[in-house]
């Protein structure tokens, strides 16, 4: 097995600049072509030393947590395993993120049956010089995150969290200046200090292991910058749609808020469907008439509007 060297500098692609909310969910609508992900859309992969890349960080059609495709991350059997989590894809911007407030989640689906004893995994936010934050889904079956205060960079464990294969997970990170909040399932973890020098800036994401063996699926990443106009500064609220792909009828619902307006957008922002004179935490919508492909659901409760993927057959 070869040793891998990859450089400490961090890969940006040339990439859109980032709007008041950006999704990326891999799937054929967006661009992304099943196969190697290096190259697609701005996305680049581990180099390998010797002017090449790793394998098997690829658009895949085997498991998504919305639609029908994710990014999957995986062992490329060339190299042995590595002390670090330097194997896998990576996504930058074209220019820093000009804003103090901003959060990056993602789905998270690891190929494992118990998640201990193989691979580390990392979802990670990249500055110029040095990781802002980081959330590890670690070889022994803890989830660590990464802060100054917490101990960086062996970070800390999240007290009677564990992870496992075969289910997804919601992992966010929110940046307000200096401090960091790390969500899991939509639930506040832990609240800490970035590990970034002070003022630098959100370029990228890195989303990677250390080759031991399994991988991982992410899914649904979405980037939101809390700073421009039209985004609020409240918790974003969770709910459920189904089915999803769907024909005919997408239900929709929430937990605890009621329902103020449901609309529909094409992938370039145009509402193709609306409903109004909604009613209670529950909806079921009538949405035969779109044409096969993906679009965006936005639903508004109490002044905020939370957007999900969905996918018409």
């Amino acid at each position: 097995m070869k040793k891998l060297l990859l450089s400490a500098a961090f890969v940006c692609a040339a990439i859109t600049g980032a709007n008041a909310q950006t999704t990326i969910s891999f799937e054929t609508s967006e661009g992304y072509a099943l196969g190697d992900i290096n190259g697609q859309n701005g996305w680049t992969v581990t180099g390998d030393g010797q002017g090449g890349f790793i394998s098997n960080q690829i658009v895949s059609a085997t498991l998504a947590s919305q639609g029908t495709q994710s990014l999957k991350i995986d062992e490329d059997t060339t190299f042995g395993p590595q002390q670090n989590m330097v194997m896998g894809a990576f996504y930058g911007l074209n220019s820093p993120l000009n804003s103090t407030h901003y959060s990056i989640s993602a789905d998270i689906n690891f190929d494992y049956v118990t998640g201990v004893d193989e691979s580390a995994f990392m979802m990670g936010i990249a500055g110029n010089t040095n990781f802002l934050a980081r959330f590890i889904f670690d070889w022994d079956g803890s989830i660590v995150v990464t802060t100054i205060d917490a101990g960086a960079p062996a970070g800390y464990a999240l007290p009677g969290k564990t992870w496992a294969g075969n289910q997804w997970y919601n992992v966010k990170m929110e940046v307000d200046g200096t401090s960091v909040k790390y969500y899991l399932n939509n639930n506040l973890e832990y609240t800490g200090v970035s590990t970034g020098t002070t003022n630098e800036q959100f370029e990228g994401m890195r989303f990677t292991h250390d080759n031991w063996g399994g991988g991982a699926y992410i899914d649904n990443i979405v980037v939101t910058d809390h700073n421009s106009a039209g985004i609020k500064d409240a918790e974003k609220f969770a709910y459920n749609v189904f089915p999803n792909p769907y024909t005919d009828v997408i239900n929709v619902s929430l937990e605890d808020k009621n329902i103020e307006n449901i609309y529909i957008t094409d992938l370039k922002g145009r509402t193709v469907k609306e409903f109004n004179a909604l009613e209670g935490n529950q909806a079921q919508l009538n949405a035969s008439e779109l044409a096969a492909g993906t679009y965006l659901l936005n639903v508004k409760a109490d002044g905020v509007t939370v957007t999900k993927k969905i996918i018409k057959k």
